[in-house]
């Protein structure tokens, strides 16, 4: 008899725009994460993270009807809102006055189909934006945000390409919400060459929500989105007993596994032997 002795809250990526996989897989994908963790001796509870949902400046072709069969299975389902461009803080207003309505009618749709979490991207441009400016106009955008979207709605502000951990820290503690926490992308720290552990304390308490994905880290000359290669967990160089293992660490904080669809059941039995071997199971 399998003894459940432990939780993890996985979510699982959805591209609505993609028709690699078709709903009927993902369900199948479902059930066998589901009964890998058991096997391990542990609870996994499952969600979804709805990508493609909307794609220059529009909704893709029946990509709302398709994320409604996965609110449905999953009501606490998450959306990835449209992040190109996009910026709380910009120091040109026309620039914050189009994310702020872009963004806000995103969440419009989406809300029709059941979703109240959300997660969109810092963007903090420390070529063009000194801190304490857009930290400014960033705090002041939100709370005009928040007001303006339904009240039930929560949003994962996740990092990007910034090296440090303040920026996002200090913006999620002067928004000063219950609706807004940090959304931690392990990925991302560690294609700019920021040390995981760092960004795992500095944001301690403020990170309601995770990204995982493992990449070779950064490369000289390459731009960010070529290192940000979304490789299966312990196909990069991070080093997740290191990360899984951290004080620090969110344990009860869902965890979006940001790989291939392919690479998502290698990516749990990494973490499940993560687990095992440092005695969490």
């Amino acid at each position: 008899m399998i003894m459940i002795e432990n939780e993890i809250i996985l979510s699982i990526p959805v591209n609505l725009a993609d028709g690699c996989y078709d709903d009927l897989e993902y369900r199948e994908l479902f059930t066998n994460v589901r009964m890998l963790c058991t096997e391990h001796g542990v609870l996994a509870g499952l969600t979804v993270e709805l990508k493609g949902l909307f794609a220059n400046g529009s909704i893709v072709d029946g990509a709302l009807e398709r994320a409604q069969i996965y609110t449905a299975m999953f009501p606490n389902a998450y959306c990835h809102l449209p992040f190109v461009g996009m910026s709380s803080g910009c120091c040109e207003p026309r620039i914050r006055d189009a994310s702020f309505e872009y963004l806000r009618e995103c969440v419009k749709v989406a809300s029709t189909v059941g979703v109240d979490r959300y997660v969109v991207h810092l963007n903090h441009n420390f070529d063009w934006d000194k801190p304490q400016g857009w930290m400014r106009r960033s705090v002041d955008w939100w709370g005009k945000f928040l007001q303006t979207v339904d009240m039930g709605s929560h949003f994962f502000v996740e990092n990007t390409t910034e090296r440090t951990c303040e920026q996002l820290n200090e913006l999620v503690k002067r928004i000063d919400s219950d609706r807004v926490k940090a959304c931690l992308d392990i990925g991302h720290s560690h294609c700019v060459g920021s040390k995981v552990d760092r960004w795992l304390q500095g944001l301690s308490g403020c990170i309601g929500y995770l990204h995982i994905s493992d990449n070779m880290g950064p490369k000289a000359g390459r731009p960010f989105f070529e290192a940000d290669r979304h490789l299966c967990i312990g196909g990069g160089t991070i080093d997740w007993d290191s990360v899984f293992c951290n004080v620090f660490f969110p344990k009860q904080t869902p965890m979006c596994l940001e790989v291939g669809v392919a690479d998502i059941m290698a990516s749990v039995r990494r973490i499940l032997e993560v687990m095992e071997n440092r005695g969490r199971t």
